[in-house]
C-alpha cells in the first residue's frame, strides 16, 4: 500500500509504478487506489481485482513451468504455502535437505491457516501447500503426508496436569516414565479454552472435539497464532488443543501436553496443488524431500 516500497520491490523507478497503475485504471475505467495523502488504499474495485490478478500471474508462472518441462528442465523457483506449526517444526529440516540437493532452486514460503492456504493454491499464488486433510476443493488434488494426534495443552500448575501425572504414576510401576496419562476431553469441560484464528483448522477441530465430548467450550481468548496460544496456556489463562508436532524439537516451559483418550482426536496433513497444474520437477523433488523429513521426525 505504498508506491515507493512497491517500486523498490519491483526494482523499478517509482514514477513507472504510478504510470502503470494509471494506465491500468484508464483501461478498466475505474479507480483502483485511493491516494489519500501519503496513505494508499485499495478501492472496492481494486480489492475485487486482486484475486483475478493473482490468478493471472499464477497462470503465467504455470505456463513458464510447462515450457520449462518441455525443455527438459525444472524452473528455478517454487512457492510453498505452510501452516505456522509446519513452518516452525518441520520445514527447516526439509528446506535444509532440499537446498543441499538442489541449490539452484529458489523456494518462496507463505504462511497461513489451512483455509487461507487453500485459497492461495486455487488462485495460483503458491504452487503447493501443506494443509489439513480432507479438503472440500474440487479444483485441488492432495496426497497425505502423515497423521498426528491432537493433545490438550495445559499449564503445568493446573489441576488437570496434576491428575494426569498422578494417573501416570499409578500405572507406571517401576517402568520408565512414559509421560502423562491420557484423559477424556470432558475433564476439561470447566476450563476456559484458547482458540485460534477463524481460518485455522485447529479452531473448528477444537469446537467439534468438545461437542463430541458432550460440552460447548467456554472461550477465554481467540484469534491467536500457535506460539501466542501456548504462551497464554503457560500463563494459566486457559487450555488449548495443539498438534503433537508443536511439542517436537523444542521445550515448552510451563506447558504440559496431555494425550486425549476420548474422543480420539487427530489431524492429517497433506500436500495440495491445483488439479490443472501438475507439479513441476522441482516441486515434486521438494515433496519427496518433505516425506523423508516427516519420516525422520517420526523416528
Amino acid at each position: 500500500m505504498n508506491f515507493t516500497r512497491a517500486a523498490k520491490a519491483l526494482h523499478i523507478a517509482q514514477p513507472a509504478v504510478s504510470q502503470a497503475i494509471a494506465r491500468l485504471e484508464g483501461e478498466l475505467g475505474v479507480t483502483l487506489f485511493d491516494r489519500a495523502g501519503r496513505e494508499v488504499r485499495l478501492t472496492e474495485a481494486g480489492a475485487r481485482l486482486v484475486p483475478h490478478a493473482e490468478r493471472i500471474l499464477g497462470d503465467v508462472d504455470a505456463a513458464e513451468r510447462e515450457i520449462a518441462r518441455l525443455r527438459g528442465r525444472a524452473l528455478g523457483r517454487i512457492s510453498v504455502g505452510v501452516t505456522p506449526t509446519v513452518a516452525t517444526h518441520l520445514l527447516p529440516r526439509a528446506l535444509a535437505a532440499y537446498r543441499a540437493e538442489k541449490p539452484e532452486i529458489e523456494v518462496v514460503l507463505r504462511e497461513g491457516g489451512t483455509g487461507a492456504l487453500l485459497t492461495m493454491i486455487e488462485r495460483g499464488a503458491v504452487d503447493l501447500g501443506i494443509v489439513v486433510l480432507p479438503m472440500d476443493r474440487p479444483s485441488l488434488d492432495a496426497v497425505p503426508l502423515f497423521t498426528e494426534p491432537l493433545l490438550l495443552a495445559v499449564a503445568h500448575t493446573s489441576p488437570l496436569a496434576r491428575k494426569a501425572l498422578q494417573g501416570s504414576d499409578a500405572h507406571s510401576g517401576h517402568a520408565e516414565w512414559a509421560g502423562p496419562a491420557p484423559i477424556p476431553l470432558r475433564m476439561a469441560a470447566d476450563e476456559p479454552f484458547i482458540l485460534y484464528r477463524a481460518s485455522y483448522h485447529l479452531r473448528s477441530a477444537t469446537i467439534e472435539g468438545c461437542r463430541a465430548a458432550g460440552f460447548e467450550p467456554r472461550v477465554a481468548l481467540e484469534g491467536g497464532e500457535m506460539e501466542t496460544v501456548l504462551r497464554m496456556v503457560a500463563a494459566g489463562l486457559g487450555v488449548s488443543l495443539v498438534p503433537q508436532l508443536a511439542f517436537e524439537g523444542s521445550p515448552r516451559p510451563g506447558v504440559i501436553a496431555l494425550p486425549v483418550s476420548e474422543p480420539p482426536l487427530a489431524r492429517t496433513l497433506g500436500v495440495a496443488h491445483r488439479h490443472d497444474r501438475p507439479l513441476s520437477a522441482a516441486a515434486g523433488a521438494f515433496v519427496a524431500t518433505l516425506r523423508v523429513a516427516v519420516g525422520q521426525a517420526g523416528a
